[in-house]
């Protein structure tokens, strides 16, 4: 009985006689070889085999554009998000502001400015910057009962990638509530 792995082939590529256990250790080894079936059978890589005529090119290109385009909306998603949250935030606090001038309004009658209007409004404004809170308080038409009080606040929302997107850095966010005296 004959080893098949001591037979001489003829090597593809050059024409030589060698070994088949040489041929098969070369052919494993070697990139742009492929088998039919057998490892005594090795057969040369065609260009159907490997496409690297510019379509892997064209991919990675693909890719770079939609993944900025991904990006993008994702960054913006976020800025959304930060901007409604930044608003809710401030309409709530404009409430509270508004119902503190409301209650005590009668009682202890306040200047449009009073310091303790805007400290309600800035105690409420959780996450936010309270330095850069503006609050005015208006009544309508003077601090009586039946008189409208309306809180105002503004306060500049900063965008995080502003400077790739916009000419400005912030958007002057505000919020107002009226609430009318009752007694």
């Amino acid at each position: 009985m004959t080893d098949p792995f001591n037979d001489m082939r003829v090597r593809p590529t050059s024409g030589e006689a060698v070994p088949v256990k040489q041929l098969v250790s070369s052919a494993v080894l070697t990139r742009n070889t492929r088998f039919y079936g057998s490892p005594l059978q090795p057969r040369m890589a065609t260009a159907q085999d490997h496409p690297i005529d510019g379509r892997r090119g064209a991919t990675m290109v693909e890719f770079a554009l939609f993944f900025l385009l991904f990006l993008m909306l994702a960054v913006g998603l976020m800025e959304l998000g930060r901007g409604i949250w930044t608003y809710t935030t401030l309409a709530h606090a404009a409430r509270q502001g508004a119902r503190y001038a409301l209650v005590h309004g009668l009682a202890n009658p306040i200047a449009g400015d009073d310091p303790s209007i805007e400290a309600v409004v800035k105690a409420n404004a959780v996450g936010l910057d309270g330095s850069e809170i503006s609050v005015l308080t208006t009544w309508d038409p003077a601090n009586e009962p039946g008189s409208v009080v309306e809180v105002q606040v503004r306060y500049p929302f900063r965008l995080a990638v502003a400077s790739l997107i916009l000419a400005q850095d912030s958007i002057q966010m505000g919020s107002t509530s009226r609430m009318i005296m009752a007694n």
